[in-house]
């Protein structure tokens, strides 16, 4: 069966495609890395793998003398949980239950929590010391924002390889 050279199912077409997505993929993956945002004026410089950890744990509530209050999102976000699994090394359903023992006890206020994303960098834009994860891209459309910690690209930072 001839098909005109332009046909969807041709080896050209075909070949043509499937070099566009291998040329953007990288790109597309970097694009959607979760990175911590804050508003303008929040930490004086970025925080690092160790701060990071320990506040998403609740094991402090406090960087150079900021109180941090984390934003997340109700439900499964990927980029949250991509986020999740990379620094602190847990599933989120073992993340959550860290953080129901950590209220429980009294040893934490929990995270914020909110419906949608616009909510989330509305949150953060508007409060001193209000932390979130989003996407890459996202941040970078938002000069209300700074980004304060990309998670390493693929490899665990020296602050929780150790754990």
């Amino acid at each position: 069966m001839n098909r005109p050279p332009f046909h969807p199912a041709s080896p050209l077409v075909r070949r043509a495609l499937l070099t566009a997505l291998l040329t953007l993929a990288p790109a597309l993956a970097h694009a959607g890395e979760p990175v911590l945002v804050a508003r303008p004026g929040t930490f004086s410089v970025p925080i690092d793998a160790t701060q990071v950890r320990a506040l998403f744990l609740g094991e402090t509530t406090q960087v150079r003398k900021t109180h941090v209050t984390l934003v997340l999102r109700h439900g499964d976000d990927p980029v949250e949980s991509r986020f999740i699994d990379r620094m602190l090394k847990i599933s989120e359903s073992r993340f959550n239950a860290h953080w129901i023992r950590v209220v429980f006890r009294g040893d934490a206020a929990p995270p914020i929590f909110v419906d949608n994303e616009a909510d989330l960098l509305r949150h953060v834009s508007a409060t001193p010391g209000a932390l979130a994860v989003v996407p890459a891209e996202v941040a970078r459309q938002h000069p209300e924002l700074v980004t304060v910690f990309a998670v390493p690209d693929g490899e665990r930072s020296a602050a929780v390889a150790g754990r």
